[in-house]
């Protein structure tokens, strides 16, 4: 896949529900920290967040008069399904396994028909069943065509975690991050890639045009004497 150019910044719409669910988990933070289960360092992070969060989705005192019928937590444990207070999830059956593997070749049928956002529900229902690194770095692909790069780049690190040596992750990384013109950080991105696979052309191909337009930020910052601003 070839390099492609950010898109243009939107203005964001946020919607009155989904005001209600950030004051949701707002409230999960402050109970959190009023129940005494945080340090000190952590208690000064999460009301950073909470000031970010706040300001980011226009939050007031008025959208505090929103009360959840439940915890957010309770809501999200009861969805998914989760076995409460366990930190590791159930390995996946054989049967589950299959129906995966059967659902992420589906994905990669739509990826294939340009129906981007069906891909995705695919790849959803196949990491639900089984949290394979190859169906997250499927998804990231699908991510980096609907222009969602910020996710594309957490399903990479995701895949990674999974398999460290999974090249083709840090390839699809470097492609994100290029999308974001985040050059220097896709130029490692590719050399990780190449480390693990020194043999695969698309990630030379890339590595070079990442390391290109590196250099082309560097001479446009010095000549106006502005830093370049990539990483």
């Amino acid at each position: 896949m070839a390099e492609e150019s950010a898109p243009a910044a939107t203005t964001a719409v946020i919607s009155s529900d989904e005001k209600n669910f950030v004051v949701s988990f707002i409230q999960f933070i402050r109970h959190k920290v009023s129940a005494n289960q945080c340090t000190e360092d952590q208690i000064e992070a999460l009301e950073v967040a909470v000031q970010c969060m706040e300001s980011a989705f226009g939050l007031t005192d008025a959208n505090y008069a929103f009360q959840p019928s439940k915890p957010l937590l309770d809501v999200f444990i009861a969805a998914e399904g989760l076995p409460s207070g366990e930190d590791k999830l159930p390995e996946p059956t054989e049967a589950e396994i299959a129906e995966a593997n059967k659902l992420k070749e589906e994905g990669n049928d739509l990826m294939k028909a340009s129906q981007f956002d069906a891909a995705v529900s695919k790849y959803n229902e196949a990491i639900k069943l089984n949290r394979d690194p190859v169906y997250f770095c499927n998804r990231a692909a699908a991510y980096c065509r609907l222009e969602q790069y910020d996710l594309a780049i957490q399903d990479c690190r995701t895949a990674l975690a999974l398999d460290p040596k999974y090249s083709k992750a840090y390839g699809r990384m470097g492609l994100a991050l290029s999308c974001q013109n985040r050059y220097e950080q896709a130029v490692e991105a590719y050399k990780k890639a190449l480390e693990l696979d020194p043999n695969q052309e698309s990630f030379k191909n890339n590595l070079k045009i990442a390391e290109e337009k590196v250099k082309e930020l560097e001479a446009a910052a010095q000549a106006s004497g502005v830093p370049p601003v990539s990483s």
